[in-house]
């Protein structure tokens, strides 16, 4: 299976500039996805002008999004942050209001899980977890886990092996009287991977 696969539809609210490599011309899109609730997460979006070459027609336009949750350091504020976003491999148009978010790993536990209870007595864990790439890169992708399952996450050691089903979702925080928008898996399905044993 691929290690990371990432399907969203949504609208197309910006598009801009954002990079060349390599003589590869990238763009920002972000894609508003509404839940089921009604709450919407705002999905930041890379697209290669050799995935969709007229990147300006994608304003205001309903798409559907194949690829995969990439994340990279950056300098902020001389700083490093970990940024986060899908790297579109294929881009089509949709019909309008129909939105979806769904996210596949293979990944591995990278540091140990913070299992919490929330103020309203809610049990969640936070995840870190490494994607690896056929490039021996790894992309570190933030999870977060509710409920039941929150407490089975908690146990996971660093190294292990799971497969989680989610959806991306934004969220919004002040920090220094600035918002800003976080991004992390909402983990709805995991299990972890069985090691092989050689007889």
């Amino acid at each position: 299976m691929e290690n990371n696969l990432v399907t969203i539809k949504g609208l197309v609210t910006k598009c801009e500039f954002s990079h060349e490599t390599h003589e590869e011309k990238f763009y920002k899109l972000n894609v508003n996805v509404y839940r089921q609730s009604g709450i919407l997460d705002e999905i930041p979006v890379l697209v290669s002008e050799n995935v969709f070459i007229d990147i300006a027609f994608l304003q205001n336009q309903n798409v559907e999004i194949n690829g995969e949750f990439r994340s990279h350091n950056q300098e902020v504020d001389g700083k490093r942050k970990l940024i986060l976003s899908v790297l579109a491999k294929t881009i089509s148009f949709s019909v309008e209001n129909e939105f979806s978010n769904d996210i596949t790993l293979n990944a591995f536990i990278c540091k140990p899980p913070i299992l919490r209870t929330t103020p309203l007595g809610k049990t969640v864990c936070d995840l870190l977890v490494a994607v690896n790439r056929k490039t021996r890169k790894s992309d570190y992708i933030p999870c977060i886990i509710w409920g039941k399952n929150a407490k089975i996450a908690g146990k996971l050691n660093v190294g292990d092996n799971i497969i989680i089903n989610g959806r991306i979702q934004s969220r919004k925080y002040t920090k220094n009287n600035e918002t800003r928008t976080a991004y992390e898996v909402s983990i709805n399905d995991l299990h972890k991977v069985q090691e092989e044993i050689e007889l």
